[in-house]
């Protein structure tokens, strides 16, 4: 797992999201936010889309989505033209997550678990979570 760094936690504590924990070791029954390189992240209800806005900003280099969205200006700029409120930001960034390999979200509601792709997820990623039903975003495109 990566190292999060001081910036990045108070990112955490803004988005009331747990220290990361190895997949291998995560209590899978709770909703959870998952990145391969960081782990599961446990998130409370209606902070799903926060968290995963958070670990693309990480992703891409920032510790933050506000400087990701500075020092991205196509990245700002795709996001107006495509949204058309706060919220619709979060949602569409929250999508850009999920695009990326090895990511995948488990919601407060029911047993479903998220992902853009199965093709995104690594064979021991598929097997820890084959147990859930597997809701593919990218069927809807």
């Amino acid at each position: 797992m990566k190292k999060i760094t001081d910036e990045m936690n108070w990112a955490m504590v803004d988005c009331y999201v747990s220290d990361p924990v190895p997949l291998d070791e995560a209590d899978l029954s709770k909703p959870f936010v998952y990145d391969r390189e960081w782990g599961i992240f446990y998130v409370p209800s209606g902070y799903h889309q926060s968290v995963q806005c958070m670990l693309l900003a990480w992703k891409k280099g920032y510790p933050s989505i506000t400087d990701l969205l500075i020092n991205d200006p196509e990245l700002e700029a795709e996001v107006k033209e495509k949204t058309y409120s706060s919220a619709g930001k979060y949602s569409y960034l929250a999508d850009k997550f999920l695009e990326l390999q090895g990511t995948a979200m488990k919601s407060s509601i029911g047993d479903k678990l998220q992902v853009y792709s199965l093709k995104n997820l690594s064979f021991n990623e598929k097997a820890k979570f084959q147990h859930f039903e597997i809701f593919e975003t990218d069927s809807l495109n």
